[in-house]
C-alpha cells in the first residue's frame, strides 16, 4: 500500500476489549475456593502477548506515520521554498506558476493523497520556478 497524507487514526475498540479482559481476569483472581489458579495464569499469559503484540503493532504504525509525516512536512517545505524563490524575484504571481503551485498546495493542503503525487507535483513547480527564476533553465 502507497503511504498516504491524512488525518490522525480514529481509537479503535481495543480499550474496550482492554478493559473487559481486565473485568474477566479480576473475577478469576477471586474464584469460589479463595484460589487462583492455572486456567488464570494462562489467560493472564495470553493477555500479555495480546498487548506486546498490539504495542508492536502500534508502534510500527507510529513510526511509518512519523516517516509519512516527515516527508509530508518536507515537500511542504519545498514547496514554500519554491515560491518564497518567485516572490523574491517577483514572480510569484505568474501565470505558469500559479497553476503547478495551486496543484502542489492542494495535494498537500486538503486531505489524504499519496506522497508521490504530491512530489510529482512540487518537483513540476520546481521546473517552472527554476525556468522563471534562471532564463536559463540554471537552478
Amino acid at each position: 500500500m502507497e503511504p498516504h497524507v491524512v488525518d490522525p487514526p480514529v481509537a479503535t475498540g481495543y480499550a474496550a476489549r482492554a478493559a473487559l479482559w481486565t473485568v474477566q481476569l479480576s473475577n478469576e483472581l477471586r474464584p469460589l475456593s479463595g484460589r487462583s489458579g492455572p486456567r488464570f495464569l494462562e489467560k493472564l499469559s495470553y493477555a500479555e502477548q495480546a498487548v506486546d503484540t498490539y504495542l508492536l503493532r502500534a508502534e510500527r504504525a507510529e513510526g511509518e506515520l512519523r516517516g509519512v509525516l516527515d516527508e509530508h512536512l518536507r515537500l511542504r517545505g519545498l514547496l514554500r521554498d519554491h515560491l518564497a524563490r518567485l516572490a523574491r524575484r517577483g514572480l510569484a504571481e505568474h501565470p505558469d506558476a500559479v497553476g503547478p503551485y495551486r496543484e502542489a498546495q492542494r495535494l498537500l493542503m486538503t486531505g489524504p493523497c499519496p506522497l508521490a503525487d504530491a512530489e510529482r507535483a512540487v518537483e513540476a513547480f520546481a521546473r517552472v520556478v527554476r525556468r522563471l527564476a534562471e532564463p536559463d533553465g540554471a537552478a
